[in-house]
């Protein structure tokens, strides 16, 4: 307890407990971003089947680290070079694309950065992108 309470001031533990980890971003757990949602394809023009396809991908992709996610075959992770249409302004210019498959008909199109995935397209049909 003695060495326990001299790394201890004020409630805050000052002495590391693990040196030269090697985690990355991807290591951390996706935290969906709704903030940049775009008219182009928008959640409210999904269908009944396509959105409670959606709530199952939130269900899903919330409680996995991005290399799950990139690894995971449903998911189907894509950095796409080119779509079928512009970007909005919206979309950062130092950004990479990620295409995810919500269900068959349609795929959620977005940026990441971090742990963070920001929201842009729900492409039903896949209008956007043919992943």
């Amino acid at each position: 307890m003695k060495q326990n309470l001299n790394n201890i001031i004020n409630g805050v533990d000052y002495y590391p407990h693990q040196l030269n980890t090697n985690k990355t971003d991807d290591d951390e757990i996706c935290i969906l971003v709704f903030a940049n949602c775009h008219n182009k394809y928008p959640l409210e023009k999904l269908g009944s089947k396509d959105l409670k396809a959606f709530i199952e991908f939130c269900k899903k992709i919330e409680k996995m680290t991005w290399k799950q996610i990139k690894l995971d075959e449903g998911l189907n992770y894509e950095t796409p070079k080119h779509f079928n249409v512009s970007m909005p302004d919206l979309f950062p210019k130092d950004a990479t694309a990620v295409s995810l498959r919500a269900s068959k008909k349609f795929r959620i199109i977005g940026w990441r950065e971090t742990k963070y995935l920001n929201l842009m397209w729900f492409d039903r049909n896949h209008e956007s992108y043919p992943g």
